[in-house]
């Protein structure tokens, strides 16, 4: 992830989608980490305060260039079968 000049990998297994609200009017996917330790601080205190403590992350679908249903679905995916992780791998191939 990438907030400004904060980055931060947030591990698959450590991930799971709470729900979605939106922020003026825009979706945002809302995702619990279980192990928030791997995030700034910052970042967690900053999405508890405008979501609430269990976001620990919040993902804007349109910064993705999707919307909140294909989003959700895919991160879903991910976060339930670890097996498909290769995947993502060789899609970073493609795009490098």
């Amino acid at each position: 992830m990438s907030t400004g000049a904060t980055s931060y990998l947030v591990p698959w297994d450590e991930m799971a989608i709470v729900g979605h609200t939106e922020l003026q009017r825009w979706d945002v996917l809302l995702v619990a980490v279980r192990d928030a330790s791997c995030m700034p601080e910052k970042v967690r205190a900053e999405n508890a305060a405008m979501f609430g403590p269990g976001a620990q992350l919040a993902l804007m679908p349109m910064q993705f260039g999707t919307d909140l249903a294909l989003l959700s679905h895919a991160l879903q995916r991910y976060i339930r079968q670890p097996e498909c992780w290769p995947e993502l791998a060789r899609l970073a191939q493609l795009d490098a």
